[in-house]
C-alpha cells in the first residue's frame, strides 16, 4: 500500500468540509505514521512524512490540528 500526495488531500478535505471531525485526521495521522508497511509516494515522501508527523502531532508544532489541516491541504494541492 502506498500514500500518496492525493490521499492525504482528500482526508484533510474531508475534514474543512465537515464530513469527519477534525480530531480524527489527527489519529488517522497517528495510524499512518507508526505504519511501516505504508510506502509514500515516490517523489513525495519527505512532503507525506512531514505531513503525518505533523498532523499526528500537533502539540510538537504550536498550531491546531485546523490550522495544520488548512496548512496542508494547500501544499499538497
Amino acid at each position: 500500500m502506498t500514500l500518496t500526495r492525493r490521499d492525504v488531500r482528500d482526508v484533510l478535505q474531508r475534514a474543512l468540509q465537515g464530513r469527519i471531525p477534525l480530531t480524527d485526521v489527527e489519529v488517522w495521522a497517528e495510524l499512518i505514521e507508526g505504519r511501516e508497511d505504508i510506502g509514500r509516494e515516490s517523489g513525495s515522501e519527505d512532503e507525506l512524512n512531514e505531513a503525518i508527523f505533523e498532523l499526528a502531532n500537533p502539540s510538537l508544532t504550536d498550531k491546531t490540528v485546523e490550522t495544520l489541516i488548512r496548512r496542508w491541504t494547500a501544499r499538497l494541492a
